[in-house]
C-alpha cells in the first residue's frame, strides 16, 4: 500500500518529460488517502490520467481525448485510450535504439516498491509511446 503524497511524488518524478518534453500541465490532483490516487496531466485536446487504487494495487494510465475542453465518459472508447493498447499498436516497430535511448533518460531514477516499479515502467512506456513518430494517429 502507498501513501497518497507518496504516490504524488513518484508520479511527479517518473513523468517529469511530460512537462519537460511534451509541455503538459499537471492539470489536477486527486487524493482520496489511502484509497484512491490520480494525477492528470493536459495539453491542448488531451489529458493523461495516471492513477492508482490502493485496494486492488492497481495502477491505470488513461489518454484521453477531450470534448469541449471535457474528459469523455470512461467507457467511450472513441475518445480514451490505454497505455496498454497504445503500447500494443505502437511499441512492436520501433528500434532497439529507441529503447536505449529511453532507458538512458530513466537511468538516474529507482524504484524499490512494487507500485513504485508499476509507476516507472508504465513511465518508460509512456515516454516512448508519446515519442514515437506515429502517435499523433491515435491520440489527436
Amino acid at each position: 500500500m502507498i501513501r497518497g503524497l507518496e504516490f504524488i511524488e513518484l508520479t511527479r518524478k517518473n513523468n517529469r518529460f511530460l512537462v519537460d518534453e511534451f509541455d503538459f500541465i499537471e492539470f489536477n490532483v486527486t487524493n482520496r488517502e489511502g484509497l484512491f490516487y490520480d494525477i492528470e496531466y493536459k495539453k491542448d485536446g488531451l489529458l493523461i490520467s495516471i492513477s492508482h487504487e490502493n485496494r486492488d494495487d492497481y495502477l491505470q494510465v488513461i489518454l484521453f481525448r477531450l470534448i469541449d475542453g471535457k474528459k469523455p465518459e470512461y467507457d467511450d472508447t472513441q475518445m480514451t485510450i490505454h497505455l496498454e493498447k497504445l503500447n500494443n499498436m505502437l511499441l512492436k516497430p520501433l528500434n532497439s535504439n529507441d529503447f536505449k535511448e529511453n532507458e538512458f533518460y530513466f537511468a538516474s531514477l529507482n524504484a524499490s516498491s512494487n507500485v513504485e516499479r508499476k509507476l516507472l515502467k508504465a513511465a518508460k512506456e509512456l515516454r516512448i509511446c508519446l515519442k514515437h513518430p506515429d502517435v499523433s494517429a491515435y491520440i489527436d
